[in-house]
C-alpha cells in the first residue's frame, strides 16, 4: 500500500517539475527547462525501475 502512495507522490512531483519546465521554456530559459525536465524524468523513472527490478529479477 505504501508503494502506491510513494508512486503517487512521485507522479505529483513529476507533474510539478514538468509544468515548471514548461514555464521556464516559455520564458526563454531553455537550458534550465531541459535540465528540469531531465530531473523530472529521472525522478519518475528511477524508483519505478528499481521497484520493477526487485519484483521481477531479484
Amino acid at each position: 500500500m505504501i508503494i502506491w502512495f510513494l508512486l503517487l507522490f512521485l507522479l505529483i512531483l513529476f507533474y510539478y517539475l514538468a509544468t515548471y519546465s514548461r514555464w521556464a521554456w516559455q520564458h526563454n530559459y531553455k537550458r534550465g527547462a531541459v535540465g528540469i525536465i531531465l530531473v523530472a524524468m529521472f525522478t519518475l523513472v528511477l524508483p519505478i525501475a528499481v521497484w520493477a527490478y526487485h519484483n521481477w529479477v531479484w
